[in-house]
């Protein structure tokens, strides 16, 4: 099965144009995140036919860190992001802010990746990878609270809640 969901969504990636969809960075962000769900079959593929034939999972848990870090949390930064761009009547562009969080969250998940693949590498690999998330989840807890104070908005504020506020504000 796993060999199928990894060709289903190789060939879903190809047919959806990664590479064109680069020029809009919003859609690049779905496509990103949805080829990792690929990846991440291939990968439980290989796990699987390891542990067929010789008893162990060659790649770790690797399947699940790039079906989890990879595709989930990609997917969900993209939707949020698209979504709360779309209730509030803006553009559907993703600032910087965004795209380079984006970024940051896939050097998460290659890092981590890397902890699965390179030999005595796994220990700093994590510590990297758990710092990179950190620091992911910091930068947008700064934003929000930068967003918070420039709109007055109380603590509970969401990010809906903040882009209808900058969005009010502009019109």
């Amino acid at each position: 099965v796993d060999f199928a969901l990894a060709a289903l969504g190789g060939l879903v990636t190809v047919r959806w144009q990664l590479r064109r969809s680069f020029a809009v960075p919003l859609l690049a962000m779905l496509h990103v995140g949805f080829a990792w769900f690929g990846l991440a079959m291939a990968l439980s593929a290989i796990n699987g036919l390891g542990l067929l034939l010789r008893g162990s999972a060659p790649l770790g848990l690797a399947p699940i860190h790039a079906l989890g870090i990879g595709f989930a949390s990609s997917l969900v930064l993209a939707m949020v992001s698209r979504v709360s761009l779309g209730h509030s009547g803006r553009p559907l562009l993703a600032d910087r802010w965004v795209w380079g969080l984006f970024w940051f969250l896939q050097a998460v998940v290659l890092t981590r990746l890397a902890g699965e693949w390179l030999p005595g590498a796994a220990g700093p690999a994590y510590v990297l990878a758990a710092v990179l998330w950190d620091r992911t989840t910091e930068t947008t807890s700064r934003v929000n609270a930068v967003q918070r104070r420039r709109f007055r908005l109380p603590a509970s504020a969401s990010a809906v809640t903040m882009v209808d506020a900058d969005w009010l504000r502009d019109t």
